[in-house]
């Protein structure tokens, strides 16, 4: 049934490659286009990179059954560069289909101008000071797995094991001298994480049950919740300004590299509150609707590097100041810690000259309070996060994930190899592997395991 349903869907993806091929036809050779306080561009002319990817997912939601979900891709990067600025602008369109919940989504990631001011050297130091302003993201911490101190960037993550950034207005301002470099972050508007809609696969059903409150005229006093829409009211619901800052220090003290940060706004990932709509008296339940409730917090974060010979070590720790929100969300608005500790080396010429780098993380969250309701952006209260890299040649690649969380008892592992069959082709195929309590995270999705297989286009 879902071939005939693709053949339908899919004019929309054949309209997206006709003009994916047209652009590509007439598109100048890509190059990077980080811009950095020492480099410049040498020209001005456009540089393009265009991609396409489609990805197939095969789906068990049961032992007998399974779901075939396909996803295409387009993506485009183009810089105009002029010495010593440059316009870059980076986004993607998604389409799925034959049929799904999810709705077609293009994600504009990076629109912005950028430009590096040379100051007066200071001691023989070389000083640079960058602006940069329009739609951009921002990736912060050092771990690998699990980045307590990111917070700035909201993500695209109705598939959440495979989330992308989503670009934000904002205006940054870097000094950067030598080995040190401050960066002032203003984020004049909020914008929210996408979550996947009601009836997804991985929609949260969070809390799953609780109070009547249609108790006594109609039921019993303790029910299951049925979920079956949202209210989400796109902003942070108290009386503060919806602007955001931010202030990050980077530089080196006694052989280790330190990051000290501070953001001040709101948690992009929400937090669940169920309203009540009516109770249901054949199946004994409750329909609810979720309302997405965004916290103000400000965090206060810590990041530190160090190699001790080919061991690499980290630390990235994180203090979250909440404000109440007045809603009820469990312990989703009170303050909290987190600290992730890891270890990464590589062993060289394993099998020949294959190299095996793995990386191992633990991480422990510290709260006054605990409760059974799930936080997305509070997964791991006490896990261990592994990630081994196998690198074969310069064409193939693979990689293991794996996070084990004690105190759920929630497991979560991604295999995945990469071929790299061209210049312009690459192929990816992997299994997804879900386990836990019911009311755990991971859990959620046990009838979630999928297999996967991608296909890429560079021009």
């Amino acid at each position: 049934m879902w071939i005939k349903d693709c053949d339908i869907q899919s004019y929309r993806g054949l309209y997206g490659i006709i003009l994916l091929l047209l652009v590509s036809y007439s598109s100048a050779e890509y190059i990077p286009s980080t811009i950095d306080a020492e480099k410049t561009f040498k020209d001005s002319s456009v540089n393009w990179d265009v991609r396409h990817k489609q990805s197939f997912y095969l789906e068990s939601h049961q032992i007998s059954e399974t779901d075939v979900e396909m996803e295409t891709v387009f993506g485009i990067e183009a810089t105009v560069p002029s010495t010593p600025s440059a316009l870059f602008t980076r986004g993607e369109l998604s389409i799925h289909y034959p049929s799904s919940t999810r709705d077609d989504k293009f994600i504009l990631q990076d629109l912005y101008w950028d430009t590096t001011v040379e100051l007066p050297r200071i001691l023989s130091s070389a000083n640079y000071l960058s602006f940069r302003l329009g739609v951009q993201t921002f990736a912060w911490g050092n771990s690998v797995m699990y980045n307590p101190t990111d917070n700035l960037s909201p993500w695209y993550s109705v598939a959440p094991f495979d989330s992308r950034r989503m670009g934000l207005l904002a205006g940054k301002v870097a000094f950067v001298s030598d080995l040190h470099s401050l960066d002032f972050i203003y984020i004049p508007v909020f914008k929210p994480t996408e979550l996947p809609p009601p009836g997804d696969r991985f929609f949260l059903y969070t809390p799953s049950a609780g109070p009547n409150p249609f108790y006594p005229q109609s039921g019993p006093p303790l029910v299951q919740y049925r979920y079956t829409g949202v209210l989400d009211p796109g902003k942070p619901e108290d009386d503060r300004s919806p602007d955001q800052v931010a202030i990050r220090y980077s530089g080196t003290l006694g052989g280790w590299d330190v990051v000290l940060s501070w953001f001040n706004g709101y948690e992009n990932i929400p937090l669940f509150e169920a309203v009540p709509v009516k109770y249901v008296p054949e199946n004994n339940v409750v329909d609810v609707n979720v309302r997405y409730v965004y916290a103000g917090e400000q965090v206060f974060g810590l990041e530190l590097t160090r190699l001790f010979g080919k061991l690499g070590t980290h630390l990235e720790t994180a203090y979250f100041n909440m404000k109440k929100t007045g809603h009820d969300v469990g312990i989703g608005d009170e303050d909290y810690a987190v600290a992730v500790l890891g270890a990464e080396y590589t062993f060289h010429d394993i099998i020949g000259q294959q190299d095996i780098t793995v990386s191992l993380e633990y991480a422990k969250e510290f709260s006054e309070h605990s409760d059974s309701r799930i936080y997305i952006n509070r997964v791991y209260k006490n896990a261990v996060l592994s990630r081994i890299s196998h690198f074969v040649d310069y064409k193939l690649s693979g990689e293991l994930r794996c996070a084990y969380d004690f105190q759920t008892d929630g497991l979560y592992m991604r295999l995945s190899y990469d071929y790299q069959y061209s210049d312009h082709v690459k192929l990816q195929a992997g299994v997804e592997l879900f386990n836990g309590p019911d009311n755990s995270y991971f859990g959620q999705y046990n009838a979630n395991d999928n297999l996967f297989v991608s296909a890429s286009l560079l021009f």
